[in-house]
C-alpha cells in the first residue's frame, strides 16, 4: 500500500485480522449469507467468495471502520449476487465453497455448527469426562487455506499475496497452525483449551454461575478512614430447556430474585447471559474461538470468545456485538466475563465469575424467595416540624444528631417518617407500619422543603446539603441501593459519594448529601440528642416552619 492509499483513509489489514474474522464469525457470516441467497450451501459459497474478495483487496480497507464491518459488506453484497443468480436461474458455479461446505459436513466432529445460544437438548457428550481423560486433538478442521488457494490462484497477478502468505507463516500443510491462538492453542497432553474449559464445567444438566457485578459501594473506617469495596453478586441457576433462576446478593443478603426463560434477553443481561446459557455449548459444539493471552485479576487467562453478532444501535447503525469469557491459564475455569464492541471493550467492564460449575438434576435452586414490598401498595411520607426531643418521643428513645450545625450547614428541619406496605382497602389500614426520623442541615425555600438553585442552563440542582433519617427496624422501604442490610458499627456504606447507611446506638440510619466530605463529617459527629434539660448553646439556630 502507497502513500495514496493512506492519504485516502485507506490501510492494509494482514493476513491474521482476517482469519480472526474467519473463525470467530464465520457461522454468523453463512447464516446470514443464506438467509439473503435463500440456500444454506450457496450460503456458504457467498461467505467462501467474500473472503476471497477480502483478500485481493486487504490494502483497500478503511482506517475508521471495524475490519469485521468491512467483512460483512463483502458477505452481503456477494450473497445479493448469488440471489440475484437464482432469480434469473443462473445456478453458481459447481465444485466451489458448496461441495467443501457438503464436506466439511461429513467430516467426523462436532455434530452441529449452531452458533451459541441455540437449544443445548441437542448436543451430544463429549466423549472425555475429565481433564485427565482428555486426550490429544490435531489441528481443527479448516477452509482458510480454500480461501488462500482461491486468492492466490492467478499467481501472476497475486504474487504479491504469495510472498505475504509465507512471510506471515500461514501454511497449507495440515498442523502448521495448530500453535495459534485461532486453534484453540493446539492439543498438548489434556486436549485443546476448549476442551478442557468444557471439561471443568462437568456434564450435570442444571448450571450454576455467581458473579461479582460491577455495582457496590465503599466500606468506609469511620476512624481510619481506610476503604475496603464491597460488590454485589448475580446468581444464577439454569436447567438446559427450562428457566433460569437469577439471586441478586449484597454482602451475602438477598436483595431479590426472579425466574424467566431463558430466551427473554430483556431481563438477562448480554454479557452474562452469554455465560450462563450459551458458554458450555460453544465450548462443545466447536463454534467458541480462543482469541488471545490476558492477566485480570491477577490471573493468567485465555479470552474465549462466545458469539458475535451485527446489531443496530440507537440511530440503526449496525455494530458488531461479541461476548468473552476468560479461563484461567491453570485451571481453565472461568474468572471474567466481558462484552465487546466493534472490538473494544464494553462500559461496563469485566465481571468477575466466582464459581462455575454443574450440578444434577434436581439439586439446583428453582424456588422463588418469599414475596417482598415490591408489587404491593407502598407509602412513604415525610411530615410535621419537630423539635430533637420530639423526634426521640417518635422513635421512643433519644435520637441521634449532628448538632445545631455541621460542615457550614444549620440543621433547618426535622421530618417524621411514616413508612406502610400491604394496603386492605377494606378496612382502610397497612399490613405493615413503620415510623422514624430525618434530620435536614441545609437550607429550606419559602415551603419548607429543601432549596435549589438554578445553573445558567435553568436546570435545578440542589444546594450544599447532608440528611440523616433513622429508623429502629431496617424495612425493606428504609433505605436506599441495598436493603435488608447495615454495615458494621464504626463503619459506613458509601454508593456514588453521596449515598450511604450505617448503624450507630442500636439505630440503624441513612444519610444523603450534596458531597461525599460533607457526608463523612455528619457521619463522624453524630451522638444522641441532649436531654431536653440541657439548655441550647447561645447563637444556636431555631428550627422554623415554612412562612406565611
Amino acid at each position: 500500500m502507497g502513500v495514496s492509499a493512506l492519504r485516502h483513509g485507506r490501510r492494509p489489514v494482514t493476513l491474521k485480522e482476517l482469519e480472526v474474522v474467519y473463525r470467530r464469525d464465520g457461522v454468523a457470516f453463512e447464516r446470514v449469507a443464506g438467509a439473503i441467497v435463500g440456500d444454506e450451501k450457496f450460503g456458504c459459497d457467498a461467505v467462501h467468495d467474500a473472503f476471497v474478495q477480502a483478500l485481493r483487496h486487504r490494502d483497500r480497507f478503511r482506517l475508521d471502520t471495524p475490519v469485521e464491518a468491512s467483512v460483512w459488506r463483502f458477505v452481503i453484497g456477494e450473497a445479493r449476487k448469488r440471489r440475484a443468480r437464482s432469480v434469473r436461474g443462473t445456478q453458481p458455479r459447481a465444485g466451489s465453497a458448496t461441495d467443501r461446505a457438503n464436506a466439511r459436513r461429513d467430516t467426523p466432529g462436532p455434530a452441529t455448527r449452531a452458533r451459541a445460544g441455540t437449544a443445548m437438548e441437542a448436543l451430544d457428550p463429549p466423549e472425555t469426562r475429565t481433564l485427565d481423560k482428555l486426550v490429544p486433538l490435531g489441528p481443527q478442521p479448516t477452509h482458510w487455506e480454500s480461501v488462500i488457494d482461491a486468492a492466490t490462484a492467478n499467481r501472476k497477478r497475486w504474487r504479491w499475496l504469495v510472498r505475504a502468505v509465507a512471510v506471515a507463516g500461514v501454511a497449507v500443510a495440515a498442523g502448521a497452525s495448530a500453535a495459534a491462538l485461532a486453534w484453540s492453542f493446539g492439543g498438548g497432553a489434556h486436549g485443546t483449551v476448549l476442551q478442557r474449559a468444557a471439561a471443568t464445567l462437568g456434564d450435570g444438566p442444571v448450571l450454576h454461575f455467581v458473579i461479582r457485578s460491577g455495582w457496590g459501594g465503599a466500606l468506609i473506617d469511620l476512624k481510619t478512614g481506610s476503604r475496603k469495596h464491597l460488590y454485589a453478586t448475580e446468581e444464577f441457576w439454569y436447567e438446559r430447556g427450562g428457566r433460569i433462576h437469577e439471586v441478586s446478593r449484597f454482602a451475602g443478603v438477598a436483595q431479590g430474585d426472579a425466574t424467566y426463560s431463558a430466551d427473554r434477553r430483556s431481563s438477562l443481561n448480554r454479557k452474562l447471559g452469554s455465560l450462563v446459557t450459551r458458554y458450555r455449548q460453544a465450548l462443545r459444539d466447536g463454534s467458541a474461538l480462543v482469541l488471545e493471552r490476558d492477566v485480570v485479576e491477577g490471573h493468567q487467562v485465555y479470552w474465549i470468545r462466545v458469539d458475535s453478532e451485527m446489531l443496530p444501535d440507537a440511530r440503526n447503525r449496525l455494530h458488531n456485538w461479541a461476548h468473552d469469557v476468560a479461563v484461567s491459564k491453570e485451571t481453565f475455569e472461568p474468572v471474567a466475563v466481558r462484552e465487546m464492541r466493534d472490538g473494544k471493550p464494553g462500559p461496563n467492564g469485566n465481571s468477575i465469575v466466582l464459581k462455575a460449575e454443574s450440578v444434577p438434576k434436581g439439586k439446583g435452586n428453582f424456588a422463588r424467595m418469599q414475596r417482598d414490598s415490591s408489587g404491593l401498595p407502598v407509602k412513604i411520607a415525610w411530615t410535621g416540624f419537630l423539635t430533637p426531643s420530639e423526634a426521640g418521643a417518635v422513635l421512643g428513645r433519644p435520637a441521634l444528631w449532628a448538632g445545631h450545625s455541621v460542615a457550614g450547614l444549620d440543621l433547618a428541619r426535622i421530618w417524621k417518617d411514616e413508612r406502610g406496605e400491604g394496603y386492605n382497602r377494606k378496612s382502610g389500614r397497612w399490613a405493615k407500619t413503620y415510623t422514624g426520623v430525618t434530620f435536614f442541615y441545609g437550607t429550606l425555600d419559602d415551603n419548607g422543603d429543601p432549596a435549589s438553585s438554578r445553573n445558567t442552563s435553568g436546570a435545578a440542582t440542589p444546594m450544599p446539603f447532608v440528611q440523616v433519617s433513622e429508623s429502629r427496624t431496617l424495612d425493606s422501604l428504609f433505605q436506599r441501593v441495598v436493603t435488608n442490610y447495615s454495615p458494621p458499627a464504626g463503619s459506613i456504606l458509601v454508593f456514588d459519594a453521596r449515598i450511604a447507611v450505617m448503624q450507630k446506638d442500636g439505630l440503624y440510619l441513612a444519610l444523603d448529601a450534596s458531597s461525599e466530605g460533607v457526608l463523612l463529617a455528619a457521619a463522624r459527629t453524630l451522638e444522641r440528642v441532649p436531654s431536653s434539660k440541657t439548655p441550647p448553646s447561645s447563637g444556636s439556630p431555631s428550627i422554623r416552619g415554612p412562612s406565611v
